[in-house]
């Protein structure tokens, strides 16, 4: 209930009708299996709140954004949307996301039950921008059979060249897998590669945490495999979706957060395991426990109804 509460603490925009009824837009990205999930809560909410009707919507992640972005521009932003951590910023710099401190402190919105330290997960220059839903990390997916038959094994404290090492020999087996996905242009992923290597994707006083020389280095990394043809080409991705080229049986290794491993598991007959990060010195992975978030639009009419402040 508590992707709820948000809804019922501060959905801009929302209608209201002749009989005191309000209708509240919700939003989010995702899979069918969140969206039947997501569905089954609202039902909920609104058996719990009879004044409240909550107008869902949800889309594939880029197409999500693209229609978010439309909406806000035109001043239309859903009352709930999902929200990244990575994006908080950027929406509260424009002024899009309702600070949810006042709610808080009005008892509308409970932050108790989370996971420790996830509590202040949306908290951007003292400003609550968003409620976590969840707590996840960055991962990495392999295929164990795959590179148990390439004679290579996953352990803690292996390295990106042991990594891209397991690539070539799994796509140099029965040649029906590629070693991996191509995940060169994953911003989170590059985002643990600088962690590890003393950097951040972004600086203090927000500017750029790396330099070109930083990235043409990552990129050129991967691009190699690619050309190799170690690593599934782009076209047969796309071609592949929605599914991932893991769940599409394509490559035998990819790096996405670690809650894919639901969706995952429908979406292909076979078994996938979690390992850990390369890392560049076998110890540090960058890795750090980040969450799903849900945020309010600025716009707000009806700052307490909307599914968060009811949250329990």
């Amino acid at each position: 209930m508590a992707a709820l509460g948000l809804l019922a603490t501060g959905c801009g925009g929302g209608s209201d009708s002749g009989d005191g009824k309000v209708t509240i837009r919700y939003s989010w990205w995702g899979a069918k299996d969140r969206a039947e999930l997501i569905q089954k809560t609202v039902r909920l909410f609104e058996k719990e709140h009879p004044n409240i009707k909550v107008k869902t919507d949800f889309s594939e992640y880029t197409d999500f954004w693209s229609k978010f972005n439309t909406q806000a521009a035109g001043g239309n932003a859903p009352d709930v949307f999902q929200n990244s951590y990575a994006f908080l910023r950027k929406y509260g710099d424009k002024n899009l996301l309702l600070d949810l401190n006042g709610q808080a402190g009005a008892g509308n919105l409970s932050l108790k039950g989370f996971r420790d330290g996830l509590e202040k997960a949306g908290d951007i220059d003292g400003k609550l921008l968003g409620v976590p839903v969840g707590a996840n990390t960055f991962a990495f997916f392999y295929n164990p059979e795959a590179f148990k038959k390439a004679g290579v094994t996953v352990q803690d404290g292996w390295t990106w060249d042991d990594f891209f090492a397991a690539a070539k020999k799994v796509r140099k087996g029965d040649g029906t897998l590629y070693g991996a996905s191509d995940n060169a242009n994953v911003m989170y992923l590059y985002d643990l590669y600088l962690r590890q290597n003393g950097k951040a994707f972004f600086t203090k006083d927000n500017k750029l945490g790396f330099t070109k020389d930083d990235l043409t280095e990552w990129w050129g990394r991967w691009q190699s495999h690619a050309k190799a043809d170690e690593l599934v080409p782009g076209k047969k991705s796309e071609q592949a979706k929605p599914k991932a080229s893991i769940s599409a049986d394509l490559s035998a290794s990819e790096f996405t957060w670690d809650n894919f491993l639901v969706r995952f598991a429908a979406e292909t007959k076979t078994t996938l395991d979690l390992g850990p990060i390369p890392t560049m010195d076998g110890k540090r992975t960058g890795q750090y426990l980040s969450s799903l978030m849900l945020s309010g639009s600025a716009r707000t009419q009806h700052p307490r109804k909307s599914p968060s402040s009811s949250t329990s």
